[in-house]
């Protein structure tokens, strides 16, 4: 069953990520030209790293694993 405010959130959602996408670009970019740009990738994912880590933790929920898939098939992405 569909809710109407199940649209609203998805809207608001992609109007919210479009934004973040488009402050990101100039802020990657401005940070490439300050530190180097190999610097500066190891930095946006180290910090993409501790903000999943982050919500992790907070969310406080386990992650399982399906013992019939294979484990290496869990680190694409």
């Amino acid at each position: 069953m569909k809710y109407k405010g199940d649209i609203t959130l998805y809207n608001f959602l992609s109007v919210f990520i479009g934004v973040l996408i488009a402050v990101m670009l100039p802020l990657n970019g401005i940070l490439s030209e300050l530190i180097g740009k190999y610097t500066a990738s190891v930095v946006i994912h180290l910090v993409g790293l501790i903000a999943v880590i982050f919500i992790l933790i907070i969310n406080k929920n386990k992650i399982r694993f399906d013992k019939s898939i294979p484990l290496f098939l869990y680190s694409a992405g």
